[in-house]
């Protein structure tokens, strides 16, 4: 038996390629079981009946006899094995776990779709085998539902009604306290005394209530009505005593004031003319008169307004000539505009990247921006050894890289990756595999049919390796890498891919492992 296989597009693969080859005689029998599995599982599970349990143990074993009879990889086989074997263990028990038994049901409807998108098979009739598959575990999640929900019972039937409580006591038979008769009150005789209320607490009790222990106040300070104001006659006010004899100090005579003068305020003269001699310094300032006592004159009339005309307004002077233009000043520096692209690929079944016998990458990873089943590409003969990806109708099954388009012309400054098995793979014993990220990029044409990716050489982000001793690489182990410090310069309306792959040392068959991927790239 051959090492290779061969596809339907001309392609050969080796046994470690992450694809399943399966005979189109193993594909109708596993379509057939398949349908049978859609009626027996959910029966089975919702009503464990031995006729349901014996169809479902029928349809289990003929999937495991196809299983052991395929010519899958051993890797898939073995987990397929393990899995089936394990359910029909279960369904097997009396009486049934249902609950076991659904859980184990269910991992090996994983195993059956994690197989099942590896098929070397056209895409039609894969998508039909996935959604086949998810619809019979929606089914085992239905009828699991209804048996864990149970069913509310009715309401039970009213109680009797209990009896009526006891009537309550009234305080009634008050009597007033009379200490002539207290000897003869009985244990919760009510008396009144001083407007309160008082029960006695034993039989003949002894001392008056508000004072003995054998009383206890239910009811306090009762006030009566306010009587009628006293109708007495006010006493008379006592005489005022006399004021003490002490003498008072004499007032000083206050001076009479002076009359004060009538005459009328004579008019004032004209003013005569100034001297045209030179003025003479200026006399002492005389002492100030008395003022008069006169009336003050009436004021004048103000005189009327002049009747000259205003003069004309004079001409505008002419406009001066316009100064010369300042220099224009420096432009600003303008602000950067700088973004962020965040990339991740991740499926139920991981993404699978692969290497040929001599440690160069053949399957890479054109990363998205989510979940895909297509970020996987298959490098064409000649494509790592070129530097180049390219896209045509010569690989009509080749899927579209996952790409974006620059909205600016933009400068690559650092790049981010991590990456993470998703499965327990194996790698050779003595190989170091190193996982990268890189750009890719292209231009597009409207006037040629392709696609035509450049690797850019100085984007390789490596993570730290993986090193293979022979044993399964762990679930979940994680690498991770970085590159800054970059300056690398893409146009605007370029496309760009992100590329994800791995490359070998000491490497003398194909690699083949499966990873979740996430980063960033950081441009301005």
């Amino acid at each position: 038996m051959s090492d290779d296989f061969e596809l339907s597009r001309g392609f050969r693969f080796r046994l470690a390629s992450p694809f399943i080859s399966i005979s189109a005689r193993e594909l109708e029998q596993y379509e057939v079981i398949l349908r049978a599995l859609a009626v027996s599982i959910p029966a089975g599970v919702a009503n464990p009946t031995p006729v349901n349990m014996a169809s479902l143990q029928k349809d289990l074993r003929s999937m495991l006899a196809l299983v052991n009879q395929s010519s899958f990889k051993p890797n898939v086989k073995a987990e397929l094995q393990s899995a089936l074997e394990l359910t029909i263990a279960s369904s097997e028990v009396i009486p049934v776990s249902v609950f076991m038994l659904a859980v184990n049901l269910q991992i090996s409807l994983d195993y059956l779709l994690e197989a099942t998108l590896l098929f070397n098979i056209k895409k039609q009739p894969k998508d039909e085998l996935v959604t086949q598959i998810r619809c019979i575990s929606v089914s085992l999640s239905t009828a699991m539902n209804r048996i864990t929900a149970g069913v509310v019972g009715p309401q039970g039937p009213v109680g009797p009604q209990g009896p009526p409580g006891k009537p309550g006591e009234l305080l009634t038979n008050i009597v007033q306290f009379d200490s002539s008769k207290a000897s003869s009150y009985i244990q919760g005789q009510v008396v009144t005394y001083n407007n309160n209320v008082y029960v006695t607490n034993v039989n003949n009790p002894a001392g008056v209530p508000g004072t003995s222990v054998n009383y206890t106040l239910i009811f306090s300070s009762i006030t009566g009505a306010t009587g009628a104001t006293g109708m007495g006659v006010a006493g008379t006010t006592g005489a005022t005593g006399p004021t003490g004899a002490g003498v008072a100090g004499a007032t000083g005579a206050t001076g009479a004031t002076g009359a004060t003068g009538m005459g009328v305020a004579g008019t004032t003269g004209a003013t005569g003319p100034t001297g045209a001699g030179v003025a003479g310094a200026t006399g002492a300032t005389g002492a100030t008169g008395a003022t008069g006592m006169g009336v003050a004159g009436t004021t004048g009339a103000t005189g009327p307004t002049g009747a000259g005309l205003a003069g004309a307004t004079g001409a505008t002077g002419a406009t001066g000539a316009t100064g010369v233009t300042g220099v224009t000043g420096s432009t600003g520096v303008q602000a950067a505009v700088a973004g962020i692209i965040p990339f991740a690929s991740t499926n139920d079944a991981a993404t699978a990247i692969t290497t040929d016998d001599q440690g160069n990458p053949e399957t890479v990873i054109f990363s998205g921006f989510g979940p895909n089943t297509n970020y996987n590409i298959l490098l064409a003969p000649g494509d790592w050894t070129n530097g180049t990806i390219t896209f045509d109708d010569t690989y009509i099954e080749r899927n579209y890289g996952t790409s974006f388009i620059m909205p600016y012309d933009g400068t690559v400054r650092s790049i981010y990756v991590t990456i993470g098995s998703k499965y327990s793979d194996t790698i050779s014993d003595g190989a170091t595999m190193t996982p990268f990220a890189c750009l890719a990029t292209a231009t597009p044409s409207s006037t040629v049919n392709q696609i035509v990716y450049t690797i850019l050489p100085g984007t390789f982000t490596y993570t730290e390796p993986y090193i293979g001793d022979g044993t399964p690489v762990p679930k979940y182990s994680i690498r991770q890498g970085e590159l800054t410090g970059l300056n690398i310069s893409i146009p605007a309306g370029t496309i760009v891919g992100i590329v994800i792959g791995w490359q070998g040392v000491g490497v003398t068959t194909p690699q083949f492992s499966r990873f979740a991927v996430f980063g960033g790239i950081y441009m301005d």
